[in-house]
């Protein structure tokens, strides 16, 4: 199940925003964004490009907020950590069929990476996920 249709289902506002938001964007935005921009510019489409780089600083500002949102809920209850990773393990697993088999695994490692940069300073560890 794709996460984005996984966080549509859920009632609870704060985790939407978390899942989407936190952990998706965080996972996957800028990198995906930068990379079509990328291949857009190799193509010669100029417009798509810039469309492309423009979504890159919007999923950082959603990032942002979401990372702002989430060290709050820490500070304010320390056992909003486990809620929290939970959340995080539960869309994380979603995103694995993207990796499956091998394929966009070397893709995949480095959005967690980069994802990880903001996530375990606030406590969070890394999901156990298998390809």
């Amino acid at each position: 199940m794709p996460v984005l249709p996984a966080c549509a289902r859920a009632e609870d506002p704060i985790e939407i925003i978390v899942k989407a938001n936190f952990v998706a964007e965080g996972a996957a935005g800028p990198g995906t964004f930068a990379v079509l921009a990328d291949g857009a510019e190799a193509r010669g489409d100029l417009l798509s490009a810039v469309n492309h780089r423009a979504r890159v600083r919007d999923e950082t500002r959603h990032i942002s907020y979401a990372r702002a949102l989430v060290k709050a809920l820490i500070e304010d209850d320390p056992g909003n950590l486990d809620v929290i990773q939970r959340w995080q393990d539960e869309s994380l697993r979603l995103f694995v069929e993207v990796a499956k088999g091998g394929e966009r695994r070397e893709w995949w490692e480095g959005f967690l990476a980069s994802y990880y940069k903001i996530a375990l300073p606030l406590g969070l560890r890394p999901t156990t996920l298998s390809f």
